[in-house]
């Protein structure tokens, strides 16, 4: 039975985000880029109808490492990764003619398998979970699954006529679709088959929903804002997206937070599910047409009208987002030279507190790569210290002399560092 809605509406506050966190990644000449997936240690991409080619990008460094070409034209939209491969699908023509297939590419040595659809199937996204193969299909308004290991196919129709479903996604007890035209999202038992359809209400979705944080989250581009559906009461909340007629698109959970991309508003939408508050991160490259977008362990994004495959760098740390030395934080930890402030877990930075001697040790021996610590145990106050080897390769380097002239047996690893100090440490390090 289908469940009516009660929305809610929380407006977000504009947030402004610096774009320097971004690396982009030109595809070879005519490239179309529109979904985006990551898996097996790279980032997989769809370069749509007229190329019909499946994109390999290796995740560390960007770079393109192999392209596949797809054994039926009309690549649009469809592609996934789970249960040991790359799946994706020609969108087809809804009317029973050529491109009605499910295929898996191998990740290690690019083969594909083909796995025949209904003629009327013309899948829109795909999805995997509990074992198989999810997609959702426009002509028809059906939730198909398909056996990876048999081939076999079964069709769910959605209660509501024309429904439109475009968006689809697993979590661990169900199936999840957004109905484009019906404002609703569906809730598929894979044990049973049964449908439950929540009433959105909000306009029409496109195209992405994603779950987590307790929560369905979905794109109403119509309205320009984020949904979020809370699965147990059915009560949905809206959130307003500060560029005006952005067109959010596809959606994705992160760690820590919802992103999605702006199509029009040529953004990269970040929501905070324990706020709400939205921050946009501006694309560098203008009118990039951003559709699809991945999470990995940074946000990869298709810019379409530009050809490229867009990075946005993650912030490692919990407690830095309101420092004004943010940039500067993640710029330490990407480098190696700080690693947090509470570990093992190292989740934050402590931006505030202040800098022991040791902990400064510690960031210049990392900084400036020193390896001598001189036979080590140079002070007698610091065999207790997490940091002594690093004093001990400090001194080694003599960058630092001791606190206690002119005997300078000691370190004093748990004072504070002065300005004063840190001028003099800085000066003997840079000489």
């Amino acid at each position: 039975a289908a469940m009516t809605a009660l929305a809610l509406v929380i407006v977000a506050t504009p947030t402004l985000a610096d774009t320097t966190q971004f690396s982009e990644f030109s595809l070879p000449p005519g490239a179309t880029p529109s979904q985006v997936a990551t898996g097996f240690g790279h980032v997989w991409y769809i370069d749509a109808d007229p190329n019909n080619k499946i994109g390999k990008i290796d995740i560390e460094t960007g770079a393109l490492v192999a392209q596949f070409a797809s054994p039926a034209p009309g690549v649009g939209s469809n592609i996934t990764t789970g249960l040991g491969s790359v799946w994706f699908a020609p969108e087809g023509d809804g009317m029973g003619g050529a491109g009605e297939t499910l295929h898996r590419l191998d990740p290690v040595d690019g083969s594909i398998a083909t796995f025949p659809l209904p003629t009327d199937a013309g899948p829109s996204r795909l999805t995997t979970g509990f074992g198989a193969v999810w997609y959702t299909t426009v002509p028809t308004s059906v939730i198909g699954r398909v056996d990876p290991d048999t081939g076999a196919v079964v069709e769910y129709p959605i209660p509501t006529v024309g429904a439109t479903p475009v968006g689809i996604t697993t979590d661990d007890q169900w199936v999840w679709f957004a109905e484009v035209s019906g404002e609703k999202i569906g809730r598929l038992d894979p044990a049973t088959g049964t449908i439950t359809e929540f009433t959105v209400g909000q306009g029409q979705m496109c195209c992405g929903v994603a779950t987590g944080f307790d929560a369905v989250w979905f794109t109403v581009h119509t309205a320009n804002l984020i949904g979020r559906l809370d699965p147990n009461t059915g009560v949905v909340t809206t959130y307003p997206i500060p560029t005006a007629a952005s067109n959010p698109l596809e959606i994705v959970v992160g760690e820590r937070f919802v992103w999605f991309t702006e199509n029009f508003g040529n953004n990269i939408g970040r929501l905070d599910p324990s706020t709400g508050a939205i921050t946009e991160f501006a694309i560098p490259t203008a009118n990039s047409a951003p559709f699809g977008i991945a999470h990995g362990s940074d946000i990869w994004f298709a810019e379409t009208a530009t050809g490229i495959i867009g990075r946005l760098h993650i912030d490692r740390f919990t407690d830095d987002d309101s420092s004004v030395f943010e940039l500067d934080i993640e710029w330490l930890a990407e480098e190696g030279i700080t690693r947090g402030c509470n570990p093992p877990t190292n989740d934050r930075f402590c931006p505030d507190d202040p800098v022991t001697r040791g902990q400064m040790a510690a960031f210049l021996v990392r900084a400036l790569s020193l390896s001598d610590d001189g036979g080590g145990d140079l002070f007698v106050d610091d065999d207790t210290s997490i940091f002594e080897a690093d004093i001990d390769k400090l001194a080694t380097a003599g960058i630092t002399r001791g606190c206690n002239p002119p005997t300078n047996d000691r370190f004093c690893p748990a004072d504070p560092v002065t300005r004063g100090q840190m001028a003099a440490f800085l000066r003997r390090a840079l000489e």
